[in-house]
């Protein structure tokens, strides 16, 4: 499915006129990468005295799994143990950790409140399972580096839980995740643990390391200006979707992100209809792997592109525009964010500031580059219900007029 998207996108590419930006001169970016999937869906659920289960958490969006440090296959049953830490003093010693037993527990903590050694000196003192509280439930699917770091042995099951997921935990033993991170800490003990009576379950299964292509798909618009072609604008959006659960769980991603696709792609169209000859150079990106933890936009732009010899002035980020909300949403670069802002305005099209950002990519990108992420506020669809009959139309509309303008500012005028 990925493969055809990448070609149906590169072939659009090809008939609106876009030179091909990747190696070899196609329009693909390609990396091979190690990965894993799961090859049975995986199970966290609150457990019963008798060792039924009393409530199952939802892979995918209440949970998801790590590989980091010994996470990895296996079965886990036990009792919660939460851990909570002192964030004035992060840097621990393995002595200042001295009394902690964690033997035969299930133990969760909040990921911005632990340090980042924690989960190997949890492993170490006996937890059988690992619960991280964080505001990002992506499983991690991609081994990055020296492939023999990972998956090590002892592996145990870690999962990455959103907050509901972990309040809705403590809630059966009476307590909050709010409540626990701000009890107060002994003078002389950075960390403190509360054992609890809730039980819990949790199993992973993985198949095999398997070498994946992530696949990005570029082209290129050269600039007419002598100087200003130096420059270039990239308008982007990732173009894989969820995919599928090994239960049989589809995922269609319609607004996320097959609508940032089709903003990118009509306005590509629209220019291409029109003759529209900027100065600067745009560049067209379609990313691939945005629901892994290392995406193709990072790895485009770690690498030597068709970006190597050229300023990059802005970046245009499209993300879930499609859906049903009040307004168009965007955050980011002040200079670029402020020329979205008067485009909308002269087309008399809300904008609002966006809150949060949709992939961990784009959060890593926008921190080392002119970029904004254009979205839309309101509820997104859950990612079971990201169909096509979710899409609105007009919502898409809107998107791709504000769009356009902001381009055809960044690709003309000197100064923006």
């Amino acid at each position: 499915g990925a493969y055809r998207a990448a070609q149906f996108i590169a072939a659009r590419f090809e008939e609106y006129g876009l030179q091909p930006g990747g190696s070899a001169h196609s329009y693909f970016d390609e990396t091979e990468l190690a990965m894993v999937w799961p090859s049975e869906q995986p199970l966290l659920a609150v457990v019963d005295k008798a060792g039924r289960e009393a409530l199952r958490f939802r892979y995918r969006r209440d949970f998801g799994f790590l590989t980091r440090g010994h996470g990895g296959p296996g079965d886990a049953e036990g009792p919660l143990t939460f851990v909570a830490f002192d964030k004035a003093r992060f840097s621990y010693s393995y002595e200042s950790l001295t009394g902690l037993d964690l033997r035969g527990q299930i133990v969760m903590y909040a990921e911005d409140n632990a340090p980042p050694e924690f989960p190997i000196e949890a492993l170490i003192r006996g937890a059988r399972g690992l619960l991280v509280v964080s505001d990002r439930v992506q499983s991690e699917q991609v081994l990055v580096g020296d492939r023999a770091d990972y998956l090590r042995k002892p592996a145990i099951p870690a999962f990455v839980i959103s907050s509901e997921a972990a309040d809705a935990i403590l809630a059966r033993a009476g307590m909050s995740l709010k409540a626990l991170l701000a009890r107060p800490r002994k003078e002389a003990q950075p960390w403190l643990a509360i054992p609890t009576e809730v039980k819990l379950k949790m199993s992973l299964s993985l198949g095999p390391v398997e070498e994946h292509k992530i696949r990005n798909v570029i082209g290129v618009l050269p600039g007419k200006d002598v100087i200003l072609d130096e420059q270039a604008v990239i308008v982007a959006a990732h173009y894989d979707g969820p995919g599928a659960d090994p239960d049989g769980s589809l995922y269609p991603g319609a607004d996320d992100n097959a609508s940032g696709v089709a903003v990118l792609l009509e306005i590509a169209r629209l220019w291409h209809e029109q003759g529209f000859e900027p100065r600067r150079t745009i560049v067209f990106a379609a990313w691939d792997g945005a629901f892994v933890n290392e995406s193709g936009a990072e790895l485009f732009w770690q690498g030597k592109n068709v970006l190597s010899l050229l300023t990059t002035v802005a970046v245009l980020e499209l993300d879930a525009l499609g859906h049903e909300g009040s307004s168009l949403a965007v955050r980011g670069n002040p200079r670029v964010r402020e020329l979205v802002y008067r485009s909308a305005h002269r087309l008399g099209i809300e904008v609002e500031e966006a809150t949060t950002t949709l992939h961990p990519y784009q959060a890593s990108l926008e921190n080392q580059l002119p970029m904004v992420l254009l979205t839309r506020s309101g509820k997104r669809p859950s990612l079971e219900a990201d169909t096509v009959g979710q899409i609105v139309v007009d919502k898409l509309d809107e998107a791709v007029k504000v769009v356009n303008l902001t381009l055809i500012n960044l690709a003309r005028e000197a100064a923006y």
